[in-house]
C-alpha cells in the first residue's frame, strides 16, 4: 500500500462481544473467562464518559488477560488542550476503570485532538 502511495495505513479488527464459550475454535472453557458476560461495553463506556474533559471515543475493545482484563479506547478531547492536560484527562480515566475492574487492569489510551473548524 505505501509503495502505491498511501500515507498512512490503518487496520481496524472487530468482532461482536464473545458471550459463550465455543469448544470449536477458542481455547475458552467457561463464561467465567469472557469479560463480555461480566461486563457490558455500556458499562465501561460510562465509565469513560463520567470523565470531564473527553469529547467522546470510539474503537473501545476490551478482553481477558489470564485473571485480569485489558481495555483499549480511542478517545477524543480538545484540540488545543496542552499534552499534560490530555494525559491527566488520560490518567483519571484509566484511575477510574481500574477502580472498577481492579487496579491490574491494563488500560491502553490512544488520544485524539478534536478541533472545531470556523465555517
Amino acid at each position: 500500500l505505501r509503495d502505491a502511495g498511501a500515507k498512512e495505513v490503518h487496520i481496524r479488527i472487530s468482532s461482536p462481544p464473545f458471550l459463550h464459550p465455543c469448544y470449536y475454535g477458542t481455547d475458552v472453557d467457561s463464561e467465567s473467562g469472557l469479560i463480555a458476560c461480566n461486563h457490558s461495553t455500556e458499562e465501561i463506556a460510562e465509565i469513560i464518559k463520567s470523565v470531564n474533559g473527553v469529547c467522546g471515543f470510539h474503537n473501545l475493545r476490551s478482553r481477558k488477560v489470564g485473571n485480569d482484563i485489558a481495555i483499549d479506547v480511542h478517545v477524543k478531547m480538545d484540540g488545543n488542550m496542552t499534552l499534560c492536560e490530555a494525559h491527566d484527562i488520560a490518567s483519571l480515566i484509566e484511575e477510574e476503570i481500574r477502580k472498577r475492574f481492579g487496579q491490574s487492569s491494563m488500560v491502553y489510551i490512544h488520544m485524539e485532538p478534536v478541533t472545531k473548524t470556523i465555517s
